[in-house]
């Protein structure tokens, strides 16, 4: 998938269950810079240079990050509370991206969002904007 914006470009390359990631991992992130990549995981992250303009830098996991955020995310629930490190917005936006996504790859065409509006260029493609439920269900309203 590619992501135009206005001041950047994000290109997605789902490699999920093959454990091929990015820079020989098994997994994460690469966010390429002018002058260098970050590639990130749960087990740290690394700054590569572009042709020596900048320097190596590494980050060594302590393999607790996820078990914080879990227990983190828990201890939020049990007391109503939404001052999670990782967001709802954030959670929002991490949902909205992989489901545009997968609408484009459903309906095989590329397509315009417009966000303020809700939908697409493409009609077939709006209707897979929020689900059908079955009887008595509704979708909620916010």
């Amino acid at each position: 998938m590619i992501y135009e914006f206005d001041d950047f470009t994000i290109q997605w390359n789902n490699v999920a269950g093959t454990e091929t990631g990015p820079y020989g991992r098994n997994y994460g992130l690469a966010f390429k810079g002018t002058n260098g990549t970050l590639v990130a995981n749960r087990e740290g992250w690394e700054v590569i240079p572009e042709k020596n303009k900048i320097e190596v830098e590494k980050c060594e996991p302590d393999y607790q990050d996820h078990k914080k955020h879990v227990a983190q995310f828990i201890d939020c629930a049990k007391k109503r509370s939404f001052d999670t490190d990782c967001t709802i917005d954030n959670g929002s936006l991490c949902a909205k991206y992989a489901h545009l996504g997968n609408i484009s790859a459903r309906v095989q065409s590329t397509l315009v969002y417009d966000d303020n509006k809700k939908t697409f260029n493409n009609k077939k493609a709006d209707k897979l904007i929020k689900p059908n439920y079955r009887q008595p269900w509704k979708f909620p309203k916010v």
